[in-house]
């Protein structure tokens, strides 16, 4: 019996990031920036904002193929559920 691959495809994760990043660089070269702080700040955030979402994906992928392998009950995982 192999390991079962969880989570999300990392392939995935890169091409996303990646359009993301090219959206963001329209939206912030495309008008003149008043300060390389303003340039650094926003793509900061918008980095943040993709690695919170990637990591909260990732995590009810996993719990969604755990359950389905029987590992999980039903219902585990997800957004509200278990111990808080």
């Amino acid at each position: 019996m192999g390991v079962a691959k969880l989570g999300l495809d990392m392939d995935e994760v890169k091409a996303r990031f990646e359009e993301q990043f090219k959206q963001l660089h329209l939206q912030v070269f495309n008008r003149p920036a008043k300060t390389m702080g303003e340039v650094t700040g926003v793509i900061g955030g918008v980095i943040a904002h993709f690695v919170a979402q990637v990591i909260e994906e990732n995590n009810r992928r996993i719990a969604e193929q755990l359950t389905e392998m029987g590992v999980l009950p039903e219902g585990r995982g997800q957004r509200g559920a278990g111990m808080h």
